[in-house]
């Protein structure tokens, strides 16, 4: 069975070519493709060819994203959910913040076409691998280089928010764009929540136990971090490798860009900036560098901010203030995220399952290694207290 239907794709196809003005030449079929599936839909790349106004050949790529084939139904609300979080990006701030005049192009993907018109739902954006993007091919964590290029593209894309919010501009219907408690989304803390009781035993009678109170004050955590916050942004949510895509000269990452906004929130910075370090980098890495990446962090916001004639005299200050009142949170975000890259969501009591499939026992000595790595580094950085 075909994802899209003919008529629907040549309409998806007209709509395309008339915001890019102009005439359809020819376009590659979806069948001649290579479709991608993820947790959170179906990726299907589409070259299309036209005539401009000048008579001048232009070959437009781009990816079409689709919901998922195959739809569980204790899923099928979430996944509306975040389809329609990340049409809201494009459609209302994206426009939004290019009114400032930023430089958002090699920070965020084009986009051509949006609909959320039930049975046609679709984000048409642009392909950023035919601009020399790619996504990190390394099978761990990001090098240093890899950080620091990621952070710069982050520290731009949050500065966003700042400009637009100090000019007064927040959008007035972005109530869908709320922070994640612990009620909200359902199944999400659901997810945390199996996904703490599942994997807790693993760090029994040693002093990662912390993590046994983090599930019995999880409502306080989850609930409570909406308060306190002072760098309040339109973050990614979910900003990691998998969701940065990156550009090489001389084999080394020289831009970043980011993709898959379905988790944009409007929460404080720190968030982003936290879990990406949590979930990106090794202990060792985290140990040597993490002082130079919150100063290049923050002032890459800073100067980003400046270049528009705006200044945020206390951020500095803020962020440091938030990165503590976040920290549990990120803990609680990131145990389930490793128990999934390690392989050990294996269905059953579980909303989302592994890919990774790998022996046992050496997927719990490696998850209890980076957690326990993880709760090390934050208790030394004065984040958590063990």
């Amino acid at each position: 069975m075909k994802i899209l239907e003919k008529c629907l794709l040549k309409e998806i196809v007209n709509k395309i070519v008339g915001n890019c003005n102009l005439t359809l030449l020819n376009y590659e079929d979806q069948e001649n493709t290579k479709q991608i599936e993820n947790y959170f839909g179906l990726l299907i790349p589409l070259k299309i060819v036209g005539l401009d106004n000048f008579g001048k050949e232009k070959e437009v790529n781009v990816i079409l994203k689709l919901k998922p084939n195959k739809i569980d139904d204790r899923m099928k609300a979430v996944l509306e959910y975040l389809f329609e979080t990340e049409h809201y990006l494009y459609s209302r701030l994206v426009p939004m913040f290019r009114q400032f005049n930023v430089n958002i192009d090699e920070i965020i993907p084009k986009c051509y076409y949006a609909d959320l018109q039930s049975e046609n739902e679709v984000i048409v954006l642009q392909d950023m691998t035919y601009k020399g993007y790619r996504r990190f091919s390394g099978d761990g964590f990001m090098d240093y280089d890899h950080v620091l290029v990621s952070l710069k593209t982050l520290a731009k894309f949050h500065s966003f928010s700042y400009i637009l919010l100090k000019n007064g501009k927040k959008p007035d219907d972005d109530d869908m764009l709320k922070q994640y408690t612990n009620t909200h989304p359902a199944e999400l803390n659901l997810a945390l929540k199996l996904s703490l009781d599942n994997h807790i035993k693993y760090f029994n009678g040693n002093k990662y136990e912390f993590i046994k109170s983090l599930r019995e004050r999880y409502d306080l955590i989850r609930g409570g971090v909406v308060k306190g916050q002072k760098c309040l942004v339109y973050a990614h949510g979910d900003f990691w490798k998998e969701n940065i895509l990156l550009k090489y000269e001389a084999g080394k990452p020289i831009q970043a860009c980011i993709v898959d906004f379905q988790t944009v929130q409007y929460m404080s910075a720190s968030h982003d900036y936290l879990n990406f370090l949590i979930s990106c980098t090794d202990t060792e890495t985290r140990k040597e560098y993490f002082d130079e990446f919150l100063t290049t962090y923050l002032s890459t916001v800073i100067t980003t901010l400046r270049e528009i004639d705006v200044e945020i005299s206390s951020l500095k200050e803020d962020f440091k203030h938030d990165l503590g009142l976040v920290a549990e949170n990120c803990i609680i975000r990131s145990f389930m995220a490793f128990a999934l890259w390690c392989g050990l969501e294996e269905g059953g009591d579980t909303l989302l399952t592994s890919k990774n499939t790998i022996n046992k026992s050496q997927a719990i000595s490696r998850f209890t290694k980076i957690i326990g790595d993880v709760l090390d580094d934050l208790n030394q950085m004065g984040l958590i207290t063990l």
